[in-house]
C-alpha cells in the first residue's frame, strides 16, 4: 500500500513539475518580442549582473552586507534595463517575472 501511495505521489509531482513554466531571460526576450540588438544587450546586462552578484557572494560578507550589495546591483541592473526597453516594454518585462 505504501508503495502505491508513494508511486501516486511521484506521478503527481512529475506532472506538477513539468506543468510549471521555467522563466528565464530567453523566455522574457521571446515574450517581449525584442529586436536582436535589444535582446543581445539584455543578455549582456544579465550576464554582467550575475557576475557581480557571484563576486559579492564569494566575498564572505555578513548576510546584511551581502543583501545590501546585491540590492544595489539589482537596482543598477533594472535602471539599465529600463533605459534599454523603455516604459512600455519595461512594464511587460516586470509582468513577465511576476506571473
Amino acid at each position: 500500500m505504501k508503495k502505491l501511495i508513494v508511486s501516486a505521489f511521484l506521478v503527481m509531482l512529475t506532472f506538477n513539475v513539468t506543468a510549471q513554466e521555467v522563466k528565464n531571460i530567453e523566455g522574457a526576450i521571446k515574450e517581449l518580442k525584442l529586436e536582436e540588438s535589444q535582446a543581445s544587450q539584455l543578455r549582456t546586462f544579465v550576464k554582467e549582473k550575475n557576475e557581480k552578484v557571484k563576486e559579492v557572494k564569494s566575498q564572505g560578507l555578513s548576510a546584511d552586507e551581502e543583501k545590501e550589495k546585491v540590492k544595489a546591483i539589482n537596482q543598477a541592473h533594472f535602471a539599465r534595463v529600463n533605459k534599454l526597453l523603455g516604459k512600455e516594454k519595461m512594464v511587460e518585462f516586470e509582468n513577465y517575472w511576476k506571473n
